[in-house]
């Protein structure tokens, strides 16, 4: 039986090698792999039980394959070779959860570009923003760039759901902006909002936004998009989401950006941010962008070697859906690093702040045909046409196993991870997976699979096979993780 830091570092090495295979002769801007140490975890339910891998026989430890490496131009070791600050996570549970919160006005900038920030405090107080980048930073898993002047700002009204969507957004004043420096590398950041008065002073909570590499010195070999749309559609704030159980009672048919996140750090973008950490503690030169800013621009994505969906990215516009299929068929490298993918297809008014989507509900969407806000696989474009997986649902925190597949050992991706025929990932298989169906492309392989009805947690009530898999097209290549849960096995903290 093998340790669970043995299995991280295999898991980690098929992916490694699954994204080196896919950027082949791409992948040497990237950086040499430091030793994992911990990592403050994102909060989300632990899997259960720790993973482990079994086989009948004992090999020795395998450490992760190391990217060849880096090439100038590549900011991300030297980055992540800073002091890290472990201050990034919203302090405190304030009494009151309206006592400070805000928002931006744009869910991704560029260096150069203005960011603006709009702060409620209640009762009026004074405050002030900082803003951080998360990733690795020796384990301490975000840094702080700036920290902005101290403001005063006062309670703002939060709106009443309105229309027919039930749609909640926000008209609060600008209170604060930054001109984003031309030296801020390209990531996931937070600003962080904390009261510098009053009884509730030192508390905070916090806003994710990207920040972009420059289109014109766009040097990366790999974009990941981030999963903004799939956390927005699962937050409550306001009393309303695009679900019945995050809303006060009827759920939303529409979401505006322009509010603050009841949680910040929801295990939906948590899944990412698990990614992230462990692709730049690697080293890899990636750059990053919203969903927004592929549906804005789906051509971006064909500018570099590989695109990456990260996550939970549940919600796609069919702008970001033809993106990634014009990237596929022009031979860029696909990599879906997570599960339910591109299953519910929105619509972005108001520039983008604000997201449709009827859902089960599609018959009253009033926009009838291709863009109609339902699932992609209701007789339109089945995702796994695309992913070569669909999604199987799932919803359950204890999480399956999942098995190298009988014969499977010759892919070229498996030589030196040290996997062995018959191991098994114990608990990788949640709280969300993806299966093969006939809209799977005929040429997909499997890599990993579980069979359904062969756990023994009781907990598992979806009877549905997992499989992680890859197929080729025009040179390029699409690998699917198949599960959320592999993020957590990837990360140097799996828990």
């Amino acid at each position: 039986m093998h340790s669970p830091r043995r299995t991280v570092l295999r898991l980690g090495s098929l992916v490694l090698a699954g994204i080196s295979g896919c950027l082949g002769k791409r992948k040497n801007d990237s950086g040499a792999a430091d030793e994992p140490t911990t990592v403050p975890p994102i909060e989300t339910p632990p899997p259960t039980p720790a993973a482990e891998t079994t086989t009948d026989t004992e090999t020795a430890d395998t450490e992760t394959t190391d990217p060849e490496e880096s090439a100038p131009g590549n900011p991300i070791p030297a980055e992540n070779d800073l002091p890290g600050d472990s201050g990034w996570r919203p302090g405190g549970s304030p009494d009151d959860p309206r006592s400070i919160e805000g928002y931006t006005t744009a869910d991704s900038v560029a260096p150069g570009e203005t960011l603006e920030f709009c702060v409620s405090t209640d009762p009026a107080a004074r405050y002030h923003v900082a803003i951080y980048r998360l990733r690795w930073y020796d384990g301490a898993g975000g840094r702080e760039l700036a920290s902005l002047p101290t403001n005063r700002s006062r309670p703002r009204p939060i709106s009443e759901p309105s229309g027919p969507r039930q749609l909640i957004g926000c008209d609060w004043p600008v209170t604060d902006r930054i001109d984003v420096p031309k030296e801020w590398v390209s990531g996931l950041y937070i600003a962080r909002f904390v009261l510098d008065s009053g009884s509730a002073a030192g508390e905070s909570t916090a806003y994710p936004f990207v920040v972009r590499e420059p289109s014109s010195k766009r040097r990366a070999k790999a974009v990941v998009q981030l999963p903004l749309a799939t956390q927005q559609a699962y937050d409550s704030w306001g009393g309303k989401g695009l679900y019945a159980f995050v809303s006060d009672g009827k759920r939303a048919y529409a979401i505006s950006y322009d509010r603050p996140y009841e949680n910040p750090f929801n295990c939906h973008l948590g899944y990412s941010i698990h990614l992230l950490r462990w692709l730049e503690q690697v080293g890899y030169h990636v750059s990053y962008v919203s969903d927004h800013d592929v549906h804005r621009d789906p051509a971006l994505l064909t500018e570099y070697g590989m695109a990456i969906s990260s996550g939970h990215d549940e919600y796609w516009s069919l702008e970001q859906r033809r993106g990634f299929e014009t990237a596929r068929d022009g031979g860029t490298n696909l990599a879906f690093i997570g599960s339910d993918t591109c299953r519910w297809q929105v619509r972005y008014r108001d520039n983008g702040r604000t997201m449709v989507c009827y859902k089960n509900d599609a018959e009253r969407d009033p926009i009838q045909g291709l863009r109609t806000t339902d699932e992609f696989r209701s007789g339109k474009y089945p995702e796994a046409a695309l992913l070569g997986v669909e999604s199987a649902g799932g919803g359950e925190w204890e999480f399956p196993d999942l098995s190298v597949v009988n014969g499977r050992l010759d892919y070229p991706w498996f030589d030196d991870t040290g996997f062995e025929q018959g191991d098994t990932v114990i608990g990788c298989v949640g709280h969300e997976w993806d299966h093969v169906v006939d809209a799977s492309p005929g040429d997909v392989e499997k890599l990993f699979h579980y069979e359904k009805r062969t756990s023994s947690l009781e907990g598992v009530l979806n009877n549905s096979d997992a499989d992680t898999t890859v197929y080729e097209r025009n040179g390029g290549q699409v690998f699917a993780i198949g599960t959320m849960g592999w993020t957590w096995r990837i990360d140097p903290d799996p828990t």
